[in-house]
C-alpha cells in the first residue's frame, strides 16, 4: 500500500525546498520513474510485490525548478525533494482553480 505524507522539510531551506515522503515498502532505484516538469510532477513505481504504483500531481500550486528537484529511494519510503522557483510556503499542493471565475468566463 502507497500512503502519502506530504511534509515541509524543517531546516533552513524551508523557503526554498519542498519535500513530499511516500511511505512504499520494498522501493527501489530501478523500479522508480519520475518526471518533473515546472508546474508539475509524476512517480511511478513498477513491480512491488507484482503491483505499479502511480503519485501525480498535474497541476501544482506554484513553479519549481525541475532540473534541481531530486528523488530519494529508499527500501521503506521515496522523498521527492521539490526546487521551488520562489522563496516562500506553499498553501497547498495542488493549484486550486477559482470555480466561479471559470464559470463566468
Amino acid at each position: 500500500m502507497l500512503r502519502l505524507a506530504f511534509l515541509v522539510t524543517l531546516c533552513t531551506n524551508i523557503l526554498l525546498f519542498l519535500q513530499i515522503y511516500l511511505s512504499l515498502e520494498g522501493a527501489s532505484k530501478d523500479k522508480v520513474v519520475t518526471d518533473f516538469k515546472s508546474k508539475s510532477i509524476e512517480l511511478k513505481v513498477h513491480d512491488i510485490n507484482g503491483k505499479n504504483y502511480r503519485f501525480s500531481v498535474p497541476k501544482l500550486c506554484k513553479t519549481i525548478n525541475p532540473e534541481a528537484s531530486t528523488i530519494t529511494v529508499k527500501t521503506t519510503r521515496i522523498i521527492l525533494t521539490l526546487k521551488k522557483v520562489d522563496k516562500g510556503t506553499w498553501a497547498d499542493l495542488h493549484l486550486k482553480e477559482d470555480k466561479v471565475s471559470k464559470a463566468s468566463s
